[in-house]
């Protein structure tokens, strides 16, 4: 593997149609992590973890926008540092939308399946590196 992708081949970085923009930087996430690639599982393993907590979250708090708001950065802050940037851009719009209306509950859906979009497609991405590594 020499350090550099916790999975080997094509598949670790998901294309997503366009040819240019991945759901996972494996690239940026083995630099984070100096290499060790029992690191980079670590770290995938806690994003998940905190992906579904936060989405979980994210549904019960539309009706409070600024906490809405602080979730979302919450997820942009945890993507980026795994470089999940698709879910980090998904993440700053729905907290840029919540931050600019007074009712959280109002044209956010789009915003919230966005990102929802986003985080199970690196999930799927992580859960494929955890099975290549079992």
């Amino acid at each position: 593997m020499g350090g550099r992708n916790v999975e080997s081949g094509a598949g670790a970085a998901t294309d997503t149609g366009n040819g240019s923009e991945q759901h996972l930087d494996l690239g940026h996430l083995a630099r984070q992590c100096h290499g060790d690639t029992a690191l980079q599982r670590d770290l995938l393993c806690l994003f998940q973890l905190q992906a579904h907590a936060l989405m979980g979250r994210i549904a019960v708090t539309l009706t409070e926008p600024g906490e809405l708001a602080d979730i979302a950065h919450a997820l942009r802050g945890s993507a980026l540092a795994i470089g999940a940037t698709r879910v980090a851009v998904s993440a700053g719009a729905l907290e840029a939308a919540a931050r600019a209306t007074g009712d959280a509950g109002l044209g956010l859906s789009e915003a919230i399946a966005a990102l929802d979009a986003e985080v199970a497609a690196v999930i799927a991405v992580s859960d494929r590196i955890s099975s290549a590594a079992n």
